[in-house]
């Protein structure tokens, strides 16, 4: 016995009854007599139809004959053969389809293929093709174009997902151009610093926190100069970018000790602008420089910060008056500045001279009037005494008195 008749008869007995699917004519259905056809053409490609003789329970058999196609007659005498030969080998339910079928079956004629609906070109066989020629034309290759139709899903997905990769594209190009404008066009190479004296160039340049490699396009001025105010001895006038050379220029400028004054017990140094740099409990240490009396109604005089006063004019007056002597460079002949009385200042000179100023009106002119009322006394050999400026177009001088 063949492999192949071996497993269709050990599949046969392990086929559970089923129940007889018939059409409403009482005839198998089309799908049936599919099944029943294949069955037996597998049998048929399982014997050998050219050998001499067979025994039972084996494929070898007598030649019955070449058996024509259509032609139902040999085909019911090779049936009835084949089921002497191969009894019990069929399902039962298969075994009384093939004793009821009409003689014609093969042949496509009667009243069973009368009433069969056309076939579905697409799943079945052509009009007037055989059953094997349609079930090989089931399993042939599909076109891709084919296979794309049947899977709509894949369809659009495709096409959902090709304007993401546009916009992809389109944002790797502009990231890539603005990576190009900011760290290669606008990027800092070098970082210098300007104005600067006292204070060493890398200490300016590191406290700055611009660095090359940064770009010119992203770097804050704002934040730049806040960096650098940390040292309360720097201001930033500007900040200078170089495009062409890459370089980024840090104009500086360092505040100077310009006036002290004393306040609970404790000696403070400021500039002109009142930020206070230095202070010191040592009440031994006088320093060079102008002294502020008569600040009485300090509010905030800690070290890092502006001066600040409760009478706002008072301070308003104080600072217009340091502004001016520096203008005129004055700073260094003045000894000591009384702002007690803002409507009455005053001031007492290296030279011994003293000058009334009076209020805080016109504060240039008075200062003018007694630099030249002074080269006057000077050349006169008059020292000492008060120079009245009060009156800027007419300045005074009055004399020491002392007793004989």
């Amino acid at each position: 016995m063949s492999p192949q008749y071996a497993a269709d008869e050990q599949g046969a007995k392990r086929q559970p009854a089923r129940k007889k699917r018939m059409n409403t004519a009482g005839q198998p259905s089309f799908r049936l007599f599919q099944r029943i056809s294949r069955k037996q053409e597998e049998v048929s490609r399982s014997l050998d139809w050219q050998t001499d003789g067979y025994q039972p329970g084996t494929v070898e058999m007598q030649s019955l004959g070449e058996i024509p196609k259509g032609d139902s007659q040999s085909y019911r005498v090779f049936t009835s053969e084949m089921q002497g030969t191969f009894s019990g080998a069929l399902d039962p339910e298969l075994q009384k389809v093939i004793d009821g079928r009409e003689p014609s079956l093969l042949d496509h004629k009667g009243g069973f293929w009368a009433q069969m609906p056309e076939p579905d070109t697409k799943t079945h066989q052509p009009k007037g093709g055989s059953t094997g020629e349609a079930i090989a034309g089931n399993t042939e290759e599909k076109p891709e174009h084919a296979e794309e139709a049947e899977n709509p899903l894949r369809r659009i997905a495709r096409r959902a997902v090709r304007p993401v990769l546009a916009v992809a594209a389109s944002a790797a190009v502009v990231i890539g151009m603005w990576l190009i404008l900011n760290y290669v066009i606008l990027g800092v190479q070098l970082v210098v610093a300007d104005g600067n004296s006292r204070i060493p160039e890398s200490e300016v340049v590191a406290l700055s926190g611009v660095s090359p490699g940064m770009s010119m396009l992203l770097m804050k001025d704002d934040q730049v100069k806040a960096n650098i105010r940390q040292n309360r001895y720097l201001t930033v006038s500007s900040i200078e970018k170089d495009i062409a050379n890459h370089k980024v220029i840090l104009h500086v400028h360092e505040r100077d000790h310009e006036a002290y004054f004393r306040y609970c017990g404790i000696t403070y140094v400021m500039d002109r602008r009142g930020m206070i740099l230095e202070d010191s409990i040592d009440v031994r240490t006088v320093p060079n420089m102008m002294k502020i009396e008569g600040l009485e109604d300090v509010q905030d005089c800690r070290v890092g910060n502006r001066l600040s006063l409760r009478n706002p004019s008072q301070m308003e007056a104080l600072m217009d008056l340091l502004l001016q002597l520096r203008v005129m460079s004055l700073q260094d002949s003045v000894s000591e500045i009384y702002i007690k009385d803002i409507s009455n200042m005053s001031l007492l000179l290296k030279n011994g001279y003293s000058v009334r100023i009076g209020d805080a009106e016109r504060i240039h002119a008075k200062l003018r009037a007694m630099t030249l009322a002074m080269d006057e006394l000077q050349k006169e050999n008059k020292q000492g005494g008060t120079i009245d400026v009060t009156k800027p177009e007419q300045p005074t001088w009055l004399p020491d008195y002392t007793e004989a």
